[in-house]
């Protein structure tokens, strides 16, 4: 597995998708409002994916908690979109969070910003900590 390009087709077609529906839309909506539209567009392209999948927190065999990931797409890739100025380090720590949770390898953090739609692609590898690319 390329440690700098996994999933790149998926990731390709995953953010011509959000450049479309920014393109479309413009900024300053709130982030269900692009959720929404994005969801129009994968299907359109034939994107696989899962809205709100939740990941179930365990310990000690029981449930304690549950986490809700935008998306999950292709059942490989965590996308998670915001909409605001900035990526904040709230935002990179709470989608390395769901790359553990999930046991996927990458994410994709979209912000919907005045300056259109800003990309963090974020790893998690079994040998490596979460890394941002």
């Amino acid at each position: 597995m390329n440690e700098e390009f996994i999933f790149e087709e998926e990731s390709y077609r995953i953010i011509g998708c959000l450049f479309e529906v920014f393109n479309q839309l413009g900024a300053g909506l709130k982030e269900q409002v692009y959720q929404k539209a994005v969801v129009l567009e994968f299907k359109k392209n034939g994107i696989g994916f899962r809205e709100q999948a939740h990941i179930p927190i365990m310990y000690q065999g029981m449930k304690v908690g549950t986490r809700y990931l935008d998306f999950v797409v292709d059942e490989k890739i965590v996308l998670e979109l915001k909409s605001g100025r900035l990526f904040s380090r709230q935002h990179m720590d709470q989608t390395c969070e769901y790359l553990k949770l999930s046991g996927l390898h990458l994410a994709i953090l979209a912000n919907f910003s005045n300056n259109g739609v800003k990309i963090k692609r974020l790893v998690n590898l079994p040998s490596h900590s979460s890394n941002y690319l």
